[in-house]
């Protein structure tokens, strides 16, 4: 299941590898491939991927900041971390920790394949995914009108940190408030911007507009 954060975010990724049998594996490789998708794919589709062809696919805004095994050594080559872990016991584990950067909004995927010299009579569960969904805060700009009566519609306007319009994330806000008082309000997937309706209260005038996001609220100057 996906989790959420704010961008940018440094994510913190822990993966073990098992040896559930007796016997010990060799020339155990772990490949590890993080991508950013603009929504959450479903699962049998994230668990069918191959991490061959996800390695040449663009990533901007994911930066592997470190790759350490607690047996064998880790490389980087942009999103794709290669893990030469070496002989594993049999009954015993492996763990890699990652570190990530994420700079810009979306759902930054995971996906860990484990494989060794050996055959495995059991390969389905040598892979895993991880979903985690980032995204940035809205930089509220302006609204039109600037000021109005109970009823009148408000247009609200925002960018990401960046000055992005289309990737302000006003699409994954849940309350709007005037004030002290919560206000009605739809989306507008063509303008980008909120359009949310004066509430007919006393507490909705003379204070900032807020947005809520299901991490944390912007609220205009």
């Amino acid at each position: 299941a996906a989790t959420n954060s704010m961008v940018p975010t440094t994510l913190r990724y822990v993966v073990t590898v098992n040896n559930r049998g007796a016997k010990p594996v060799s020339d155990v490789l772990l490949t590890n491939v993080l991508f950013r998708a603009a929504s959450v794919l479903p699962d049998s589709d994230a668990a069918l991927m191959d991490p061959a062809a996800l390695m040449t696919s663009t990533n901007s805004g994911l930066t592997v900041l470190s790759a350490t095994a607690s047996q064998g050594l880790c490389f980087v080559t942009n999103q794709t971390v290669r893990c030469e872990l070496g002989d594993l016991a049999g009954n015993a584990s492996i763990s890699v920790e990652l570190m990530v950067q994420a700079a810009r909004s979306g759902v930054i995927y995971q996906v860990a394949v484990v494989q060794g010299a050996e055959l495995d009579p059991v390969p389905q569960d040598n892979r895993a995914v991880t979903a985690t969904s980032v995204w940035a805060l809205p930089v509220l700009t302006s609204f039109s009108p600037a000021s109005g009566t109970p009823g009148t519609p408000v247009e609200i306007h925002a960018t990401n940190p960046s000055g992005s319009v289309e990737d302000n994330n006003l699409d994954r806000v849940t309350e709007v408030w005037f004030g002290l008082s919560l206000a009605s309000f739809t989306y507008d997937t063509n303008r980008f911007t909120l359009v949310a309706i004066v509430p007919g209260d006393p507490n909705a005038t003379g204070g900032p507009i807020t947005v809520v996001t299901p991490v944390a609220v912007a609220t205009s100057a």
